[in-house]
């Protein structure tokens, strides 16, 4: 049998925040990772991810986790595929954005691709999977108001540090934003795949959790396999990989063992919530990634504005992500 933990809406939230904490966090690691070419930084991030999302999946469900896949591939075969699929464009997306990353920084560019994000992906989720028959309309559209204007105020507090005044980092030229609105518009094929691929309490035809993301994983690892091979080759840079020292593999798995450790709690409390809640809330990663900045002293000698900008942005976090929990 898969494992399915029966969780509360209340718990459900804070889930989903948790799964916000390590998707805002991953992302350190290119901070110690900037020489490394990014295709072979993406291989490696992918190929740990691999190992520990089938590892995990037998863990907790032991021969259930093929047997579900098996069961689904023969009753309903398109929704297998198309979980597959949308791992493999989902790499394609993941991989621009990180590349964005490298280019502007974690404070600029996780909020330009997550507007968009929000926006077009909790769309896309209401329109496959609806919402929870206790969820109003006009609460989702607020929450997501005000997430949009948190992740405004947290481009404003990025754009007020330091590092961008003095040392001309994180200027958004016209291809960082192409790059940024494509990775975020082909990215919300995660939210697409998860509300048509998992099952929740809006989509009940759907797979169980470690079965979807084992299924996801798997595309998204073929996707960024062929792609960096690709890359790789054609810069002849195969020798960087060679020499890869294990210390900095180590470090990137961690970051991968992050990133998709937040896939998995999103998944359970999408398994509750539905995509259409779920979504919205794993946007606070925005928030995350600016506390991060802080702690890395990103804001030190900033001016008393990029303090108010942040506290602003935490303010309209929590306020979304209340007015999503239904607690009033």
């Amino acid at each position: 049998m898969n494992f399915d933990p029966q969780l509360s809406t209340e718990t459900a939230v804070v889930v989903a925040l948790m799964a916000s904490l390590f998707w805002g966090s991953w992302a350190i690691i290119l901070k110690h990772t900037a020489k490394l070419p990014v295709e072979i930084f993406y291989l490696v991030l992918l190929s740990a991810a691999l190992v520990f999302i089938w590892g995990l999946g037998f863990i907790l469900d032991g021969s259930a986790l093929i047997e579900a896949i098996r069961n689904m591939l023969g009753s309903d075969p398109a929704r297998v595929l198309l979980t597959l699929l949308g791992g493999f464009v989902y790499a394609f997306s993941n991989l621009l954005i990180v590349r964005v990353m490298q280019m502007v920084g974690l404070a600029l560019a996780q909020p330009i691709s997550s507007s968009i994000s929000l926006i077009l992906g909790t769309s896309v989720s209401y329109f496959i999977g609806g919402i929870p028959e206790n969820m109003r309309l006009w609460r989702l559209i607020l929450a997501g108001l005000l997430l949009i204007i948190a992740i405004f105020f947290s481009f404003l507090t990025g754009k007020s540090r330091p590092e961008d005044q003095e040392k001309g980092k994180g200027k958004v030229t016209g291809k960082v934003l192409i790059f940024a609105i494509i990775s975020a518009m082909t990215g919300v094929i995660y939210s697409t795949a998860i509300s048509y691929g998992l099952k929740s309490v809006t989509q009940p035809d759907g797979l169980a959790v470690m079965p979807y993301l084992s299924l996801f994983i798997t595309g998204a690892w073929l996707g960024a396999s062929l792609l960096c091979i690709y890359l790789i080759s054609k810069r002849k840079e195969w020798g960087l990989v060679i020499n890869l020292k294990p210390k900095l593999v180590m470090l990137i798995s961690l970051a991968s063992i992050t990133h998709y450790g937040g896939n998995v709690l999103h998944a359970y409390a999408t398994r509750q919530l539905s995509s259409v809640l779920s979504w919205p809330l794993g946007m606070t990663s925005c928030l995350w990634t600016q506390l991060w900045g802080l702690a890395y002293g990103e804001f030190k000698g900033a001016p008393r504005k990029a303090y108010w900008f942040l506290a602003a942005s935490v303010l309209a976090y929590m306020a979304g992500a209340f007015m999503i929990s239904n607690l009033f």
